[in-house]
């Protein structure tokens, strides 16, 4: 049996044609839409949903490459909420910046050594830069062999660093490795200068077909409401009228979003207090 909170996007896109008057498609105030519109505002507005609530927070490595200070985000990356530097010694916050922010500072980004800042503007929608230009290779190694011993580590010089705790190195992937032993080298881990760990929010899942359901991960409470959003979308341009009841419908889904933004907050990280 499926569950009441849960709603097709048929269902949706027919409570929306409800809301907003037209649910004979005969225009009842003055407006007619196609079933193809009423759909488009209700994926705009689960899209618009996830990057505004975080509800679909995830994370992703991204390997530096000595000399490279462009890289590409993930490709369901629709919001960034955070970067940090991963190294051997812990994780440091990355700086978000601009470009007239650098020049006017004196920030080249041709330096090379440890990245500090990461900026966005003037490149691709789906690439970022990080200032100084890495100076070494991140490794990929995810620490996922659990034969590893973790007595002591190399950095990109093969000099060894004594590693003396009782807790285990941290991998990429944010998984621990297995103590065993004593006295031997990981020679293939995160270099000094690292890694970008993301915090982003990734592109909801929206079926194609209209008994399909949206991104599972959307809390189901949420689906009796997205008709607001995507009635305030489509009665945004229009009359007086409209225009009422597109500012009404809009106040009702802002306050679902901010309550869901809430909780996802409380799920949080330290990266979430440099939110780009």
């Amino acid at each position: 049996m499926a569950c009441s909170y849960r709603h097709t996007v048929r269902r949706m896109v027919d409570d929306t044609l409800r809301l907003c008057g037209d649910f004979r498609g005969s225009g009842k105030d003055g407006r007619v839409w196609t079933w193809a519109e009423v759909r488009d505002a209700v994926r705009e507005t689960v899209v618009d949903f996830a990057r505004d609530s975080w509800v679909l927070k995830d994370f992703a490595v991204i390997p530096l490459m000595d000399g490279v200070g462009e890289y590409d985000l993930p490709s369901d990356c629709t919001a960034v909420i955070g970067w940090m530097l991963n190294g051997i010694t812990g994780g440091t916050l990355l700086f978000p910046t601009a470009l007239s922010v650098m020049d006017y500072g004196g920030i080249t980004r041709s330096s090379s050594g440890s990245p500090g800042y990461v900026y966005r503007d003037s490149l691709p929608y789906n690439t970022f830069g990080v200032t100084p230009i890495p100076g070494s290779d991140g490794s990929t190694w995810d620490g996922g062999d659990d034969e590893v011993l973790v007595a002591s580590v190399e950095d990109e010089d093969g000099e060894l660093l004594p590693y003396e705790s009782e807790d285990a190195l941290v991998g990429i992937d944010g998984g621990g490795f297995v103590l065993s032993g004593s006295g031997a080298v990981v020679s293939e881990v995160r270099s000094l200068y690292g890694n970008v760990l993301l915090v982003y929010v990734r592109d909801p899942e929206f079926p194609v077909s209209p008994d399909g359901y949206i991104d599972d991960s959307i809390p189901y409470r949420v689906h009796k409401d997205v008709k607001y959003g995507a009635a305030a979308k489509l009665l945004g341009f229009g009359d007086v009228y409209h225009s009422v009841k597109a500012e009404y419908f809009g106040t009702k889904w802002q306050g679902v979003v901010a309550n869901a933004r809430v909780s996802a907050e409380r799920r949080g990280n330290v990266l979430e207090v440099m939110p780009v």
